[in-house]
């Protein structure tokens, strides 16, 4: 396996700023720390009474600079046998934003149904614990709700192999996996129904091999190209 996870006792002795800097347009750009971002994440659901937060999963990429989060939660009132997901992908290399995701998670692999409409620049004048309190709070909770639905309806429409075969290859095209992956996605797909829920269970899986940082944007991306 490519991505370990690491520790966030971890996150301090891995991580290298770049210095604070003034960007081409003119914006004071300074990297965010990854263990700020943590923090901030954890902080604000610890303050989630209504819901069970798991423990984090962090990744970094080879050279420390990105960082992948994925938080597992699950309402105390829900009877779902799957978990929520919450993901932050973000960077200091000074060419991106952090980002945010929501999924499932299931007993095999995370799968990653939407990136959601906020992002956070690395900038020095960033309150980050009140962007982060805004975007679980104001996108993310609200989102969330639709995530049943959504996997419910997934479930429910049928795919043919041949369109599932088509996808996969459109996808190798797109470079969302390696073309020495299609072979693994497409065998798990026909060892299950042909649901659209089960095509995406099947690439989510086979896009391990991907860099964590990678994963989310193109599991997403496959989702969306599901007829």
């Amino acid at each position: 396996m490519i991505n370990k996870p690491v520790s966030f006792a971890e996150l301090n002795s891995h991580e290298t700023l770049p210095p604070y800097r003034t960007s081409a347009g003119g914006g004071n750009w300074q990297a965010i720390p990854h263990k700020d971002l943590v923090s901030c994440v954890m902080d604000v659901l610890s303050r989630k009474e209504s819901w069970f937060t798991y423990d984090p999963i962090i990744m970094l990429s080879k050279d420390k600079r990105d960082i992948t989060l994925t938080v597992p939660m699950h309402p105390k009132a829900s009877s779902q046998d799957y978990s929520l997901l919450l993901g932050f992908v973000g960077s200091n290399s000074g060419q991106k934003r952090i980002k945010m995701y929501a999924g499932v998670g299931t007993e095999r692999e995370n799968v990653w149904l939407m990136q959601l409409p906020f992002s956070i620049k690395h900038l020095k004048s960033i309150e980050l614990s009140e962007a982060i309190d805004c975007a679980v709070n104001k996108v993310f909770m609200p989102m969330s709700k639709r995530i049943p639905h959504e996997v419910g309806l997934l479930k429910q429409e049928e795919i043919s192999k041949g369109d599932a075969e088509r996808v996969l290859m459109q996808a190798g095209r797109d470079r969302l996996i390696p073309w020495t992956r299609i072979g693994v996605a497409d065998h798990l797909f026909s060892k299950s129904e042909c649901t659209q829920w089960n095509l995406l269970c099947a690439f989510a899986f086979a896009t391990k091999v991907s860099p964590a940082n990678q994963q989310m944007d193109k599991i997403v991306k496959f989702k969306r190209m599901l007829p």
